[in-house]
């Protein structure tokens, strides 16, 4: 009884975390596609016109937090892979301290996350696409 108690209190600390990283992933993303609109930037269009982008991109994100979560195995797994990939892509091994790698696995998953919820929107619902 104690160790599935120890399993609930471990999941909910480890989802609590991964849906921060989640969110500021997703908010780095919706800054960086709305850029070219900072003069004229209005946060209630943000929001409100993107509500499709930021409905999708959510429940992206808490489907990823929740199976990382779930299964902490796969999240080393996965953080392994990407941090290869991120080697090969800059030609030269980055030497992320392994302290941080939980961090940069989750805020670059969680961009191309958003990233590709963003393109699977219609193009009037896409953020970053409208004049803000």
């Amino acid at each position: 009884m104690e160790e599935i108690m120890l399993f609930q209190k471990q999941f909910w600390v480890y989802f609590g975390g991964n849906v921060g990283l989640c969110i500021a992933g997703l908010l780095g993303y919706g800054l960086y596609s709305v850029r070219n609109h900072m003069r004229d930037f209005d946060w209630n269009i943000f929001w409100n016109h993107n509500r499709t982008f930021w409905v999708w991109a959510i429940l992206c994100q808490l489907l990823f937090a929740f199976v990382m979560a779930l299964v902490p195995e796969l999240e080393d797994w996965f953080a392994g892979k990407l941090i290869q990939i991120m080697d090969a892509a800059a030609g030269q091994t980055l030497g992320i301290p392994e302290n941080l790698v939980e961090t940069v696995v989750y805020l670059t998953a969680t961009w191309h996350l958003s990233r590709i919820a963003n393109m699977s929107v219609k193009d009037d619902k896409k953020i970053g696409h409208r004049k803000i």
